[in-house]
């Protein structure tokens, strides 16, 4: 059986297509439910954290604004502090991890995709392809020193800051 030139070419060019398809993640959206850090969920109760990291230090933070801004709305939020670790909330609503600092020993999972201090930007932009060009250019992207997985179900983020090309800490944002 016979091809055409333009049948070779149009088979050409499926799979081309077809490999850049295989090539980027289909990640579509970032929810707080796939976040893992050191087999702890993205919200914790005190005791849990405390079970898994020993004694923090405490501290009250004087945030003007966002979920966790002090003042009349918010009911006493605090920090447990570890050595690479911040997590934020009160005794009521349970904590979050605000910062984590990547070393050689720890990583963060989200949904099966591991994060650690190894982590390349480019492996993580490849990664979360098609998430991330919703909200910025493949040219923005490269340039950028911090990239933020937008949640799907809440107005917050995870950043991810990136020094020498690599992943090395993660911090929790919210809005104003």
């Amino acid at each position: 059986m016979k091809f055409s030139f333009l049948t070779k070419i149009f088979s050409i060019i499926l799979v081309l297509l077809l490999m850049n398809s295989i090539t980027f993640s289909k990640v579509k959206s970032f929810s707080w439910k796939d976040f893992k850090y050191c087999d702890l969920s993205f919200n914790n109760s005190k005791m849990t954290i405390i079970k898994k990291f020993g004694k923090p230090k405490q501290n009250v933070p004087e945030y003007e604004c966002g979920n966790y801004a002090t003042g009349k709305k918010n009911p006493d939020y605090y920090q447990l502090i570890y050595k690479d670790i911040i997590c934020i909330g009160n005794d009521k609503e349970g904590f979050i991890f605000e910062s984590i600092i990547l070393n050689d020993n720890n990583y963060i999972m989200i949904g099966d995709y591991r994060i650690s201090n190894k982590t390349s930007k480019n492996e993580f932009i490849k990664h979360f392809n098609d998430l991330l060009l919703t909200y910025y250019s493949k040219e923005e992207l490269l340039n950028r020193e911090v990239i933020q997985l937008f949640s799907k179900d809440t107005d917050d983020c995870a950043e991810f800051y990136f020094k020498n090309g690599k992943v090395f800490k993660f911090n929790y944002w919210s809005p104003c």
